[in-house]
C-alpha cells in the first residue's frame, strides 16, 4: 500500500474517530438530560444485530451499549471517509461546509433512506431537536479531527524532512595561519 494511500486511511480514521467520540458524548449528554440514563441513546444502533427492542433499552449493558457504540464508531468512519473523499474536497474545499453537506447527507440516509430497523435507533430516546444537536456536534467532529489530522501529518513530514537532511560541512580554518 502506497503511503499517500496509508496517510489518507490513517487521516480518515482520524477524522471518523473524532467525530464518532464527540457525537457519542453529545448522544449521552442528550440521553441523560431526555432520559436520566446516560447510555440510552447510544443503545440504539444494536438494533442491528438484536432487534428493534435494543433501541428501547436504557441501562447500560456491553450487548447493547458496546455493540452500539461499536456500530456508531464504524458509520462514523464511514461517513469520515466520504468527507475526506479527495473529489468532494476539490467540489467543496471549505471544511465546515463539506462537513455541513455530509452530515445532512448521513441524516438522510439514517432517517430518510434505510429500513428502519438500520436507523441509529436514537429516535426511540431523544427527541428531534436532540437528534439534531447530535448531527450538529458530528459535523464539529469531522472538521476538529480533519484539523488533527493535517496537524499530525504536517509534523510527521517535518520530522521525516529534517531527518533526511545532510550534516553540515565543518566550516573553514578562519586565516591558514596555525598556532604555534
Amino acid at each position: 500500500m502506497s503511503s499517500i494511500k496509508t496517510g489518507s486511511l490513517l487521516s480518515t480514521f482520524a477524522t471518523g474517530s473524532v467525530a464518532s467520540i464527540v457525537s457519542s458524548a453529545a448522544l449521552v449528554a442528550m440521553s441523560r438530560h431526555e432520559t436520566g440514563h446516560a447510555p440510552a441513546a447510544l443503545n440504539g444502533p444494536s438494533q442491528w444485530l438484536w432487534g428493534r427492542q435494543a433501541a428501547y433499552r436504557r441501562r447500560a449493558q456491553a450487548r447493547y451499549t458496546a455493540v452500539g457504540y461499536v456500530i456508531h464508531h464504524l458509520s462514523s468512519l464511514l461517513w469520515a471517509g466520504v468527507y475526506d473523499h479527495p473529489r468532494l474536497r476539490t467540489t467543496i474545499p471549505q471544511p465546515l461546509l463539506r462537513a455541513a453537506a455530509v452530515t445532512a447527507l448521513a441524516a438522510t440516509v439514517d432517517y430518510k433512506l434505510v429500513p428502519q430497523r438500520l436507523t441509529p435507533g436514537f429516535e426511540v430516546q431523544l427527541p428531534a431537536s436532540a437528534i439534531a444537536l447530535v448531527y450538529g456536534v458530528f459535523g464539529v467532529g469531522l472538521v476538529l479531527g480533519d484539523r488533527l489530522a493535517r496537524r499530525v501529518r504536517s509534523r510527521r513530514h517535518g520530522l521525516i524532512r529534517a531527518s533526511t537532511r545532510l550534516p553540515r560541512a565543518p566550516a573553514p580554518a578562519a586565516s591558514g595561519r596555525h598556532a604555534a
